[in-house]
């Protein structure tokens, strides 16, 4: 089964829709596929507590990604990572091109993903480094009776680091008395 799709893009109907329409259909999926499984097991379809019991049980590949749900009837979160080219001015284009399955833990590559510029290759990411004690700004409150001070790092203006803040406690060479 195919889930790769395009759709026209106008004035009325633009591109920040598609991700609501694409849910409305799973969830409108998911009941019809709950109801059918309730009629097949000689269920009533109209009767809520039947849908309820068939839709813990209903899983598919949505338009929106992977379908199920957890026993307290949340959506299980899984992943359809899709290609979005602008085929025209009027029409994006949908590729599936892998699928992230929770259940088995795996990743699995259906097609190629074609990055802004046409490459294939995925560019490098940034990642920032881990900051030197000179990048940060440290305060404190002063020493505690306990004898210990609460001291925060923050990370100095214009550095660029993989924290923000840090909290540690020390031990204050001075107690002040009462």
């Amino acid at each position: 089964m195919s889930l790769d799709y395009s759709i026209n893009v106008t004035e009325e109907y633009d591109a920040s829709v598609v991700s609501y329409a694409a849910h409305l259909h799973d969830a409108v999926t998911l009941y019809a596929m709950a109801a059918d499984a309730a009629i097949a097991d000689g269920l009533d379809p109209t009767r809520y507590e039947n849908i309820m019991a068939k839709i813990a049980t209903v899983t598919f590949l949505g338009k929106s990604g992977f379908v199920a749900l957890d026993p307290f009837r949340q959506r299980v979160a899984a992943t359809v990572v899709r290609n979005v080219k602008r085929h025209s001015s009027t029409q994006l284009n949908f590729t599936d091109v892998a699928i992230y399955d929770p259940f088995t833990l795996s990743y699995t590559a259906t097609a190629t993903m074609t990055f802004p510029g046409g490459g294939t290759e995925a560019p490098p990411a940034f990642v920032a480094p881990d900051c030197a004690v000179s990048q940060y700004d440290v305060a404190t409150d002063g020493c505690n009776l306990d004898g210990d001070v609460n001291v925060v790092f923050t990370v100095a203006a214009g550095a660029v680091c993989t924290e923000t803040a840090l909290e540690a406690t020390a031990e204050c060479g001075y107690v002040p008395s009462d």
